[in-house]
């Protein structure tokens, strides 16, 4: 269901198909990342005045909980992301915490 999910949003969003793999890297780590956070941090995620960024941003450079474990073979990783960006956007119409921006 969840790689189902993850390539209409890929779909929906006109995702390149060139960039469609790392795309949906990028997306099964943050869920893999999700799923390592204690119930109180996942609360934190969708609760009034949560911070999602505080957890998304060192996934994305690797240094989330799960490359925490990872082999010194993987040490290298993050420095593949330099050079990328990944654009979020806040699509529930609620305001971004000033700490956020």
């Amino acid at each position: 269901a969840y790689l189902a999910r993850a390539a209409k949003f890929c779909a929906n969003w006109g995702v390149p198909e060139a960039h469609r793999p790392a795309t949906l890297s990028a997306l099964s780590s943050w869920a893999r990342e999700v799923g390592l956070l204690s119930a109180l941090e996942r609360a934190e995620l969708t609760g009034r005045g949560g911070s999602y960024l505080r957890f998304l941003e060192p996934c994305l450079e690797g240094r989330g909980r799960q490359h925490a474990a990872s082999s010194p073979a993987d040490a290298g990783r993050s420095e593949k992301l330099r050079g990328y960006a990944m654009l979020l956007v806040n699509l529930t119409g609620a305001p971004l915490p000033p700490e956020d921006l």
